[in-house]
């Protein structure tokens, strides 16, 4: 990759990559970065069960889906000697199923951020249902700070469709609706499919993990 107009025309090479949930410090003697980013994926929401009447459980009562993260291109002209703390999102926790109403949330998807750069926040995760109605589903992950100059398509979790990877061209699959560059959409910030009521107890699904990607001009 070559560098922009002003940077001396160095070469950009890789530097770091990091799946989450993961820190450091990052370092450089270059004077611009790229970086590809994802933040954590949302984990679906739980279920409840009637203990008493498990028959009369709302069939349309799946939970929440996990909200998606977000996926994007980042650059900036940086000063040399440049060191900052990063850290990569992890994915969200899938919230338990439980009989009664004692069903759990899922949890929000970690943050991947460059201190000072950008900051990419995680998909919120599913909500619980209760033993009579379904949930409603992660709101997606925001920009927290920073301006991507590309950025997947943000999709809205569905409590009817799969949030992970299904058979390739099912209309279903979430991934197949969001283009991918470099940082695969079906690897990572995916948000987790919430529990369903009936036909059984089927567990949530956790969320996809974050990913960093830097590219620099130093050496």
């Amino acid at each position: 990759i070559a560098g922009e107009s002003g940077s001396g025309g160095a070469v950009m090479t890789p530097k770091l990559y990091a799946t989450g949930p993961a820190s450091g410090t990052y370092n450089s003697n270059g004077n611009q970065i790229i970086a590809y980013a994802a933040s954590g994926g949302g984990g679906g929401g739980g279920t409840s069960r009637d203990p008493g009447n498990p028959s009369a459980n709302n069939p349309s009562g799946r939970a929440g889906a996990g909200g998606f993260g977000v996926v994007g291109i980042f650059t900036s002209d940086i000063t040399p000697p440049f060191s900052q703390p990063y850290a990569v999102g992890g994915p969200g926790s899938a919230g338990s199923n439980a009989h009664g109403n004692s069903a759990t949330d899922g949890s929000a998807g970690g943050a991947t951020s460059i201190a000072n750069l950008f900051s990419l926040n995680g998909g919120n995760g599913g909500n619980r249902t209760n033993t009579t109605q379904g949930a409603n589903p992660g709101n997606p992950g925001t920009i927290g700070s920073g301006t991507l100059i590309a950025q997947q398509t943000v999709i809205n979790a569905n409590n009817h469709e799969l949030n992970s990877i299904s058979q390739i061209g099912n209309p279903a699959d979430f991934t197949t609706r969001r283009e991918g560059f470099l940082l695969s959409a079906n690897a990572f910030a995916t948000g987790g499919v919430g529990a369903e009521q009936s036909p059984g107890e089927v567990a949530s699904q956790s969320g996809k993990k974050g990913a960093l990607l830097v590219f620099d001009n130093g050496s």
